[in-house]
């Protein structure tokens, strides 16, 4: 399924899915940002098949600003990571309410994983081929090839308020399975 929303609130909370991948671009207008928007409905067929939502903002400075700060992406500087896909656990209209007390317990249990796209791609085309192959990862559930986890974002350090992973390309293609992340972060809180 795909949403172009103007507000996170426009998703009612029973509309539950598995995965939410949020298209983030900062507001720029070069090739990986075109390439993600000429590709939205090929993304929203995808999610619609795999238990996900792909979710756009209408008026996109509007929509990021409720998803993150404008300038920092759970507490890391925005500029070095957009265009990205944000995928996550996360129901979009938890993002509307900072004061919900769901974020006391967010903490424990819904992950981020922040992919940026320059990282991986120099073209539209090559934006095309991750996004399959990124779709394909989370069908089947394996590790999503040619990614290595980079950096970790904690609630500890800085502006960051919930545990997630930035995941880059590798050299050796080395991958990080998704079923892994609760694990993960259940070993950080002991």
């Amino acid at each position: 399924m795909g949403l172009f929303v103007h507000s996170l609130k426009e998703l009612p909370i029973t509309a539950e899915r598995s995965y939410y991948l949020y298209l983030l671009n900062g507001g720029w207008a070069g090739p990986l940002e075109r390439s993600i928007e000429q590709n939205y409905h090929a993304m929203s067929d995808m999610a619609s098949r795999n238990d996900a939502i792909v979710i756009q903002g209408c008026e996109r400075w509007h929509f990021q600003n409720e998803v993150f700060s404008w300038h920092h992406l759970n507490g890391e500087e925005a500029e070095t990571l957009l265009p990205a896909i944000l995928l996550t656990t996360i129901h979009p209209s938890r993002f509307a309410n900072e004061s919900d007390p769901y974020w006391q317990t967010a903490k424990q249990s819904d992950h981020l994983v922040l992919i940026p796209l320059k990282d991986h791609c120099n073209t539209g085309d090559e934006v095309v081929t991750f996004i399959r192959k990124v779709f394909e990862d989370i069908k089947s559930k394996k590790a999503l090839i040619d990614f290595q986890v980079v950096g970790e974002m904690s609630p500890n350090r800085g502006k960051a308020f919930l545990d997630g992973l930035v995941l880059r390309p590798t050299f050796m293609g080395v991958g990080f399975d998704l079923k892994t992340l609760p694990e993960l972060f259940r070993r950080k809180k002991r």
